[in-house]
């Protein structure tokens, strides 16, 4: 992948001036970007073929790569439209909590709660965090 820089355990990064991006390097359609005017912004993140295991190692290093938590809350946009079924809402929204709660583990946190927001015609799946 042009202009990436790959880490040992799979995971490639590359930043432009608004964000920093995350893939691997075994393709699966795995992606993730986290906005730099705001970094407690998940602005995408694709599961691709990975199982939620290998999603959370992958996330948590990718935290780690962009500077760690930098607040005590992340958060996920535009994980559904408002308009979306119920089910997939909350599948959505319990599939990334899921991955959030083993990152956390790896990086040695737990969550204190985590809730749906609405922005625009959008959910946003909002993660806080315990931090030391």
């Amino acid at each position: 992948m042009n202009g990436w820089n790959a880490l040992p355990n799979g995971l490639m990064l590359r930043e432009d001036e608004f964000s920093w991006q995350g893939a691997i390097s075994s393709g699966g359609r795995f992606y993730l970007r986290r906005d730099k005017s705001d970094p407690s912004k998940i602005t995408d993140f694709l599961f691709g073929a990975l199982d939620d295991r290998q999603i959370a190692r992958v996330f948590a290093e990718f935290i780690k790569q962009t500077g760690g938590l930098l607040s005590e809350r992340l958060a996920f946009t535009a994980i559904a439209r408002l308009d979306a079924g119920r089910d997939e809402v909350i599948s959505k929204y319990d599939r990334i909590r899921a991955i959030v709660g083993h990152s956390a583990e790896i990086l040695g946190l737990s969550i204190s709660d985590s809730f749906l927001e609405t922005s625009g015609r959008e959910y946003l799946a909002i993660v806080v965090f315990s931090l030391p």
